[in-house]
């Protein structure tokens, strides 16, 4: 069923510290017959791959000896998530990251290894960014937190807004453009995984420069806990040029994510 600028619920019934549900993929727009099932084994590959990272930041965060080993650079820890503790800056009570787009079918929607690079896409062709909510399972009554963020927000309800937007005719995208909603179990997971889904609008005669924004938040009154996603991985190598040596894939940050669509 196509959706455009809807709110979707998407259940969040995960464990605290692992992300054990298969994701459920949220579609923009009409897509392809299997492209939510492809997008949801595709974004398991991410659960199994970054929730032993956050375990090893969370096992960081209740050694104090390894904190104050790198006190020095504990600005450069946190994402810009809120609330930051001022007492504690590398303290992440809530945040939100991407990964992405992924192409997940050719232009004929049969699925298969997309053609590189992922982040200049051609019109029509169905692509898939993931959104990554994070929410810290460990209390620290130095830094503010004598109850656990995963256990203040446990049954409140939290939103993300998948934005997408033409720098190149400066203009809103809602076709491609959504909302996600849900409400967490007694004790909120630690990582939730929402794929996001959708079929590139075909750009014309020049090509299209989109830039996504994702921002999340706790709906509930009272509740300061809100974020928006800086922390960004890309999916390609940037080859070498003039002497600059190439970049393999990884994370960016403070950086948003922006990707091309060209007419095939």
């Amino acid at each position: 069923m196509a959706v455009t600028q809807e709110e979707l619920v998407v259940r969040a019934g995960r464990a605290a510290e692992a992300a054990e549900e298969r994701p459920t993929a949220i579609a923009l727009g009409s897509v392809p017959e299997g492209a939510l099932d492809e997008a949801a084994d595709f974004a398991q590959t991410y659960v199994e791959h970054l929730t032993p990272k956050v375990n090893e930041y969370l096992g960081w965060l209740r050694d104090p000896s390894r904190r104050m080993a790198v006190a020095g650079a504990a600005e450069d820890v946190a994402g810009l998530g809120a609330p930051i503790s001022d007492i504690c800056p590398f303290y992440e009570a809530f945040d939100i990251a991407l990964a992405g787009p992924f192409e997940l079918f050719s232009t004929s929607g049969v699925p298969g290894e997309p053609f590189p690079p992922q982040k200049v896409i051609g019109g029509g062709e169905v692509a898939v960014v993931l959104a990554i909510m994070f929410v810290n399972p460990v209390s620290s009554s130095p830094c503010g937190y004598q109850v656990a963020p995963a256990t203040q927000l446990g049954l409140r309800n939290w939103r993300v807004r998948f934005e997408q937007m033409s720098v190149s005719s400066v203009a809103a995208l809602p076709g491609i453009s959504g909302t996600a909603t849900g409400t967490f179990p007694p004790i909120a997971p630690m990582l939730t995984f929402l794929p996001f889904v959708f079929v590139t609008p075909v750009p014309g005669l020049n090509p299209n420069l989109v830039e996504v924004n994702v921002t999340a938040d706790i709906t509930d009154p009272k509740q300061p806990y809100a974020a928006f996603a800086t922390n960004v991985f890309d999916p390609d190598t940037d080859p070498a040029f003039a002497g600059i040596p190439s970049t393999p894939p990884g994370w960016q940050h403070k950086l948003p994510l922006r990707y091309l669509i060209f007419s095939e």
